[in-house]
């Protein structure tokens, strides 16, 4: 369990005097977006509003996490590991949910939830491939859409990912509040349907990478 890995953690701190990378502050606000989703979730069908506020204040700690990781030197692999996890199952769960009240969308949602696991599953593995670092390094011989969107975090990557979660908030908020939230379902579409494609990209990238991996593991046996 969680809190078995915890006190494991804790006794071999205490004998290499090492930190404590589960009680790092930036996991501390990743756990709190756990149990936010996982809340959220369970008042879908009775509190959409409150729903709704939950979801939000989750994607508002995921921009926060980052910022205080950096802070203060508590970046580690397993809040990055943290942190995707809980960026896929929040828009999974999210589109699972809109499954049962826009039934002729079914496809799409489903879509959109095979799409964003595996691109970013992928990704990952093919960072790991080229030695670790960080997802968002990309390559100059990569895609030029995935350069540009990891390159640019304020003006491309940033207004991309908010505008692919409010699409789908503002679209859960819409089935029991028409006006203003079917307004701004329309105003965010473009953005969520740009983060698809992207995420397109993002999956073939990765495919390329593990069969360039492929091919170099080859020609080294065949020597």
């Amino acid at each position: 369990s969680f809190f078995w890995c915890v006190y494991v953690s804790e006794g071999m701190s205490g004998a290499s005097a090492s930190p404590n990378v589960f009680l790092f502050v930036p996991n501390l606000i990743g756990y709190t977006r756990v149990v936010c989703v996982f809340v959220a979730f369970f008042l879908a069908h009775s509190h959409h509003m409150v729903c709704a506020f939950l979801y939000l204040l989750d994607f508002v700690l995921d921009g926060v996490d980052g910022h205080v990781a950096r802070y203060l030197n508590q970046s580690s692999m397993f809040g990055a590991l943290l942190d995707m996890v809980t960026d896929r199952f929040s828009t999974a769960g999210l589109c699972v949910i809109l499954c049962h009240y826009y039934h002729a969308y079914e496809w799409w949602f489903i879509l959109v939830i095979s799409l964003d696991m595996t691109s970013h599953y992928m990704h990952m593995y093919a960072t790991f491939l080229r030695g670790g670092g960080s997802h968002k390094a990309i390559s100059p011989k990569e895609s030029t859409i995935l350069r540009v969107y990891y390159a640019n975090k304020w003006t491309v990557f940033t207004p991309l990912c908010i505008g692919n979660e409010l699409f789908f908030i503002f679209l859960y908020i819409a089935y029991f509040e028409q006006g203003v939230w079917s307004l701004l379902t329309r105003i965010f579409f473009p953005l969520m349907l740009c983060k698809q494609i992207v995420n397109v990209f993002q999956m073939l990238a990765a495919a390329e990478t593990a069969v360039a991996s492929h091919r170099t593991q080859y020609t080294n046996k065949t020597r």
